[in-house]
């Protein structure tokens, strides 16, 4: 639907209307253009979040300057020309920044969960093993 839309456009602009058809056109398209770039970060910086949130990594201990924005919205959002919620620039690279300082651990700490969970079903595999081999060894 709006890539017909845009087809449309684009033909309008090369059919040679006026000018101020054109910049009408421009302006529209420049506008949706915002729009799709806005709805785009708020949904990156969701998936931001919830990695940050996976790596014990909240947003209210990130660092935040005081009186900035909207006071319903947090110290750290900032609500777009659209109504799109998405983080602020400063907020959004000291989140990205906790991040890579956090993930060698966080990586370490899957590791080693990991290879518990590994050791466990081993264990368990070698159990039944065990158990098999007693049961068909008294059965003789």
């Amino acid at each position: 639907m709006r890539l017909a839309r845009a087809r449309r456009r684009r033909e309008d602009l090369s059919k040679g209307k006026d000018l101020s058809e054109r910049r009408r056109v421009v302006d529209e398209t420049s506008a949706e253009i915002r729009e799709w770039e806005d709805w785009l970060t708020e949904i990156e910086d969701d998936g931001l979040i919830a990695t940050a949130k996976k790596m014990d990594i909240d947003l209210d201990d990130l660092p935040f300057r005081e009186n900035v924005g909207n006071c319903e919205l947090g110290p750290h959002y900032e609500m777009g020309p659209f109504g799109n919620v998405f983080l602020r620039f400063e907020s959004r690279m000291a989140l990205r920044k906790a991040m890579r300082e956090r993930s060698p651990a966080y990586r370490k700490e899957r590791r080693e969960t990991w290879d518990l969970v590994l050791k466990g079903v081993t264990l368990a595999i070698g159990l039944v093993g065990a158990m098999t081999g007693l049961v068909a060894w008294l059965k003789k």
